[in-house]
């Protein structure tokens, strides 16, 4: 059967799911190349906003709900389910679908990284005093940080340290390196 065929068999509520299948995804597919090139008014992937003010509902869901609900919910009315039943279970197969999109969009932000190495990390690891670090003052330390060696500044909580002892990272106080011999 080819599609004029159908269309001419096609009840109003069939022409109905048709229509908003066809308007949903062309904003869909318009949406994809948006996204292609750049262009995302949504922001459902902007960096902050799923770990502050998350929400579900966003055009581009409210689109993809609109078009796999009407699909799904044709496909149902055509193997023989009725009307309601049909768009029951369209409904339910469109919102989740949006649940495990969402659901894995979110798990995959977990992954996400920015590449800046958390200074909260250097506690109890252990350096060499780069430059000497005079007793009130700061002076450099070399330390593995972030997957390589930093020269970093560093305070003393012990008095003076001279350049090449061996110094561990007592503690970070408003964004200082407190280190102590070891």
């Amino acid at each position: 059967m080819n599609f004029t065929n159908y269309l001419s068999t096609c009840s109003g509520f069939e022409y109905t799911l048709i229509f908003i299948a066809i308007f949903s995804g062309i904003i869909f597919l318009a949406m994809f190349v948006a996204n292609l090139f750049g262009i995302n008014s949504d922001h459902d992937t902007d960096g902050d906003s799923l770990d502050h003010n998350f929400t579900w509902f966003t055009y581009t869901n409210l689109v993809k709900l609109l078009l796999v609900t009407s699909l799904s919910t044709l496909q149902f009315h055509n193997i023989g389910f009725s009307q309601g039943i049909s768009l029951l279970l369209g409904t339910i197969c469109g919102v989740l679908t949006i649940v495990v999109l969402v659901l894995t969009m979110y798990g995959m932000r977990k992954f996400r990284q920015d590449g800046t190495p958390d200074i909260n990390t250097l506690i109890g690891r252990v350096g060499t005093v780069y430059l000497k670090i005079p007793e009130n003052s700061k002076g450099k330390i070399k330390i593995d940080f972030g997957g390589s060696v930093k020269i970093l500044d560093a305070i003393s909580n012990c008095g003076t340290i001279e350049t090449g002892r061996s110094v561990t990272v007592y503690e970070i106080n408003d964004g200082n390196i407190i280190v102590t011999y070891q």
